[in-house]
């Protein structure tokens, strides 16, 4: 399996009226991440990312990652630490 990092993620904007960006990423085994940057309740200047887990493109929510919720205030590392566990559900 080539583990996918946070490298991988190719971010867009969001909307055409603000800096916010996101990038969707699918992978093998049908589960997914979503990640914005930007202004967010989630968000801050030292940890600008969330992350949510998609499952057949679709939000889920999943208490072994992020407790059930979409995960907050990440760091690049952090998002590839969470990419690393949605791969190997």
């Amino acid at each position: 399996m080539n583990i996918k990092t946070f490298e991988d993620l190719q971010f867009t904007p969001r909307h055409s009226d603000t800096d916010d960006q996101v990038t969707t990423l699918e992978f093998s085994n049908d589960y997914g991440v979503s990640v914005i940057t930007g202004e967010s309740y989630y968000t801050s200047e030292k940890a600008p990312y969330e992350l949510a887990v998609l499952y057949k493109g679709e939000l889920t929510y999943l208490e072994d990652i992020c407790d059930g919720d979409v995960c907050g205030w990440l760091t690049d590392e952090d998002v590839t630490e969470l990419m690393h566990k949605v791969q190997h559900l």
